[in-house]
């Protein structure tokens, strides 16, 4: 119990208490840690700390790593994350009614059983979170991105295949479906597509797994339950967009759909799994108020396959092994990165290409029509972010299957390469978005001028950077093919 102080020296005492603790080997489970404030310099020699059962109601972490954390069951009534990496840290069930996360890592994280009740995310990378059977009551959130590229349509092929095949991760199946592997620019606009298109790698991915499918296009509002029904009617499955619910962190407010899968249907009502949970149901009536039609950039890609609504799931025809799956995915990752292009958008390394050709050729915008120099700001945007969100999810793929053993010889010792360049492809991205501004939410003429000055001055050090990107996915390529196309 941390002794009554004066608050001159209560925080300094709090701190000496949850280093004591530290040193002495009794680690910080259900410790009493309320009101605490913890920076990264206070707990920098520590890795995966554990705070299961703790009470940390109204603690402050600051910029820390407390990567793969277990806050399980512990009491983080109103305390505060600002600037912290989260990733695969382990909320379940714990008590977080009114906490704060600003800032935050919170991809691959569980929340799982939660009462966050009137708690707010903000800035955060919620990348495969779940949330299931969480209490999400008055929660608000701003400036979330639920995947790593942007598209929530591997979500609800992770849910598919963790439902059919087994337990199975996020960047796994992004990598398998080439979701990770797109790279996709528009001439007209000059900016970068939020992920890849769904079409291809949902079926890409179900299939790489064995399972035949079937993409409905054009699927009418009107129409949507009674398509819907009609395939689970006849034993299938279907993955879907819809909002699941209009009053929690998933709701109207994030503005997107979120693909889910449905797995059956019971006494007049839909069975879905999502992110929120496994087996909710759903009436006729609101699946109709939640379904919802992706909407694509007709005007710069009207000529691809990117209209779609419902991908109808039918039988495994084949179980292939993680080690087949695994070069079937790197297969799709070639074809992927060198897809021909069409007269609106690039692909691959032609978008790398052109991304770069266009970043140095820009002339300076102080020259131009306040109209004209707007068309700098998709460079300030989400496309880059998402662009290096992507990267992240192929490199911690390929670390899943070098971990697991799925190659050994020489096609193993050809992944280990190739993860080593994604991990310097990640690095060098990551120095893009910081040598580039960023605007995406900033509405004020004046900052978003200054930031289109900046662009212009940094140009050159970004291209550069994006180049080193390319060469580097370019020599991951060939790795790939040496282990799929062995001779």
């Amino acid at each position: 119990m941390v002794p009554d102080s004066s608050p001159t020296d209560l925080d300094a005492q709090r701190l000496a208490h949850v280093q004591a603790l530290l040193q002495n080997g009794d680690g910080l489970a259900r410790a009493d840690l309320a009101g605490v404030t913890l920076t990264g310099e206070d707990l920098r020699a520590y890795e995966a700390l554990d705070f299961q059962g703790a009470d940390l109601r109204g603690a402050r972490f600051v910029n820390a790593d407390l990567g793969e954390a277990k806050f399980g069951e512990a009491d983080l009534s109103g305390a505060s994350f600002q600037n912290v990496n989260l990733a695969r840290a382990n909320f379940a069930r714990c008590s977080g009614r009114g906490a704060t996360f600003a800032d935050v890592n919170l991809a691959y994280a569980s929340f799982r059983e939660a009462d966050l009740r009137g708690s707010l995310f903000f800035d955060a990378n919620m990348a495969d979170i779940s949330f299931k059977g969480a209490s999400l009551d008055g929660s608000e959130v701003e400036a979330i991105r639920l995947s790593l590229n942007g598209s929530t349509h591997v979500l609800g092929l992770k849910e598919s295949i963790c439902s059919l095949a087994g337990p199975i991760s996020y960047p796994f199946i992004a990598g398998v479906s080439g979701d990770a592997f797109w790279l996709t620019y528009y001439l007209k606009t000059q900016d970068i597509n939020w992920g890849g298109f769904a079409k291809d790698s949902m079926m890409r991915g179900l299939r790489n797994f064995g399972f035949a499918c079937e993409l409905l296009d054009e699927v009418e509002e009107d129409d949507a339950w009674e398509r819907l029904a009609g395939a689970l009617a006849e034993g299938k499955t279907v993955i879907t967009p819809l909002h699941v619910s209009a009053a929690t962190v998933l709701g109207s407010g994030f503005g997107g759909a979120e693909w889910v899968f449905v797995t059956g249907i019971d006494r007049g009502e839909v069975l879905v799994n999502c992110l929120l949970g496994d087996g909710l149901r759903f009436t006729p009536d609101r699946f109709r108020a939640g379904w919802c039609v992706h909407h694509p950039l007709e005007e710069a890609a009207d000529d691809l396959p990117v209209i779609y609504a419902m991908c109808v799931v039918e039988a495994r025809e084949e179980t292939p092994g993680r080690a087949e799956i695994v070069r079937r995915g790197l297969a799709g990752a070639i074809e992927v990165l060198s897809l021909p292009p069409t007269d609106k958008v690039l692909f691959g390394f032609d978008a790398y290409t052109q991304l770069v050709e266009d970043l140095e050729s820009n002339d300076d915008p102080a020259e131009m029509p306040p109209d004209e120099a707007r068309r700098y700001l998709p460079w300030l945007g989400l496309g880059l972010l998402h662009h290096h969100g992507s990267r992240w999810a192929i490199r911690d793929f390929l670390g899943e299957v070098r971990d697991a053993g799925d190659l050994t010889g020489t096609d193993r010792d050809a992944l280990i390469e190739a993860h080593e360049l994604y991990q310097a492809t990640c690095d060098d991205l990551q120095r893009v978005l910081e040598t580039l501004p960023w605007t995406f939410d900033v509405h004020d003429e004046d900052e978003r001028a200054e930031a289109i000055r900046t662009l212009h001055q940094n140009r050159g050090a970004a291209a550069d950077l994006l180049r080193s990107a390319a060469a580097k996915e370019r020599d991951a390529l060939v790795r790939f093919r040496a282990i799929v196309e062995p001779g």
